[in-house]
């Protein structure tokens, strides 16, 4: 999962933007949290 998080980190979301996270599958609201934890810490 890093690997895949080092790509999210590469868009460059800084603090302020406007950005939609969906998932679907057996652990999409995880995976949504988890990455809604992750951009929150990028600030």
């Amino acid at each position: 999962m890093q690997k895949n998080l080092y790509e999210v980190e590469k868009l460059g979301i800084v603090s302020g933007n406007i950005i939609t996270i969906s998932a679907d599958g057996t652990q999409a609201q995880q995976a949504v949290d988890h990455l809604y934890a992750f951009i929150n810490q990028l600030q």
